[in-house]
């Protein structure tokens, strides 16, 4: 769980000094962000199902082994394309997600498992936010490549770990085909439609090429949930959505995903990097930007059983809001006084706390609807969805960034961090109202083994 976050997160420190390094604008560089979250979203579903039906264990040493070979790949040519390809390999970690948590309800009593999940939620959380600073500092020393060859190594020593600590895979498990043409449609079609909003700024919205993008990316979404709805062993189950309790948290989540979530990261970590004098500028290096970051993640990581504990006792629901209204609500205090640096601080902590709590709160909010056997898939799932809204986040944030940026210095003014906070804090706020619509139930109420809540396919684990 440490190595995704790791990997998902290191990146975000090194956005500003890649745009120079790489002499691109904001809305390219995004594309090293986008891309890894996009394989995200089709591995955390693959890899969900496959660690169900052949062991996670042994699924998860394998996304380790990739996530390591992706690193390598990213500073192999020295260029963006290069980048941006290892971003992509590095992107299969997301699978990691819905592996780590199966394993947690899969070997803990049932009691143990909400705060366990909060646990792990937060360790990323808190391994995220050491990417930042280890990358922070082999930035400014050692150079960007630098923070991919610890990455690879980091893979190493994970691989190594797992092998001896992580239990054995128990169980016999029915296996079934593998759903490889919708692991492959969905990403194509949501990277179409996040590079023609890309485009859009270049080429203009009445351009053959924004519209052919567009078109193709829309058509092939929704050819995409036919097949889904069609084939026997889907990659994404979209029938459980049929549910209220699937649907509501995990239209919450992607909300804020497409908010918050994914967008305050890039902004939050450009305006504390950018030059002090400049449109709300801090001026802090790489090092003492992801020192900070350190810092409120350590506070973070200590509350996250907290939020177990909770869920223990009141439902995992009060938990998902409370962490939706904290990676909102604060983004008010940056626009409101925008180049302060204590106000960015405390919206960065309190983000960064509202982060920890959401990873497990989400995923004991759907162990309420599902049974064990189901617990990779859902949460793998889960992943899906929100990697979706993270990589649309993202490449929106770079394209409105780059919208507000001046053509002679290439600065962004202070408008376009208005403009993509305002836009985040809007979609969060209507992330936290559909919260108070998921169902209400209690971690005592987690169905027993082969009592769904929710209709799984035939043939599913």
């Amino acid at each position: 769980m440490m190595l995704s976050a790791f990997e998902s997160s290191m990146v975000y420190v090194a956005l500003p000094s890649l745009i120079g390094v790489f002499d691109v604008g904001a809305d390219q560089i995004a594309w090293t962000v986008t891309v890894y979250l996009l394989v995200s979203a089709s591995s955390a579903a693959l890899g969900g199902r496959l660690g169900d039906l052949y062991g996670r264990r042994r699924v998860l040493i394998i996304v380790c082994i990739l996530a390591g070979v992706g690193s390598i790949v990213s500073v192999v040519g020295g260029g963006l394309a290069m980048l941006i390809l290892g971003r992509a390999i590095q992107g299969t970690a997301g699978a990691v997600f819905g592996l780590a948590f199966g394993l947690a309800r899969e070997h803990l009593p049932s009691k143990r498992v909400p705060v366990a999940v909060s646990l792990i939620g937060g360790s990323a959380l808190l391994a995220g936010a050491a990417g930042g600073l280890i990358a922070g500092s082999l930035l400014q020393f050692f150079g960007w490549a630098s923070i991919f060859f610890f990455a690879a190594l980091f893979a190493v020593v994970t691989v190594i770990v797992s092998l001896i600590v992580l239990p054995r895979d128990t169980g016999a498990r029915k296996r079934g085909p593998l759903d490889l043409i919708g692991a492959v449609v969905m990403p194509v079609a949501i990277s179409a439609i996040l590079l023609a909003i890309t485009l859009v700024q270049t080429v203009g919205a009445a351009s053959i090429t924004f519209i052919g993008l567009l078109a193709f990316g829309i058509a092939a979404l929704i050819g995409w949930v036919i097949w889904e709805l069609r084939v026997k062993h889907p990659i994404v189950n979209v029938r459980l959505f049929k549910s209220r309790s699937v649907a509501v948290p995990m239209g919450s989540a992607f909300l804020l995903a497409l908010g918050p979530a994914g967008g305050s990261v890039i902004v939050l970590q450009i305006i504390q990097q950018y030059p002090l004098g400049t449109d709300g500028g801090l001026g802090l290096s790489p090092a003492t930007a992801g020192g900070l970051g350190a810092i409120a993640a350590v506070l973070a990581f200590a509350l996250s059983p907290v939020g177990g504990m909770i869920a223990r006792r009141h439902g995992a629901r009060s938990v998902f809001i409370l962490a939706a209204a904290l990676q909102t609500f604060p983004l008010l205090l940056v626009i409101f006084f925008l180049g302060n640096f204590w106000c960015t601080m405390a919206a960065v902590l309190c983000v960064t706390i509202g982060s920890a709590l959401n990873v497990g709160a989400i995923a004991n909010v759907l162990f309420d609807a599902v049974s064990a056997a189901n617990s990779s898939e859902i949460t793998g799932t889960s992943t899906t969805v929100t990697s979706i809204g993270l990589s649309a986040a993202t490449a929106i944030a770079g394209v409105v960034l780059a919208l507000f940026a001046a053509p002679e210095t290439g600065l962004i003014s202070g408008t376009g961090f208005l403009v993509s906070l305002g836009y985040m804090t809007v979609i969060g706020t209507l992330s936290v109202l559909l919260g108070f619509f998921i169902p209400k139930r209690k971690a005592s109420e987690h169905p027993a083994e082969g009592e769904e809540l929710v209709t799984t396919l035939p043939g599913a684990a």
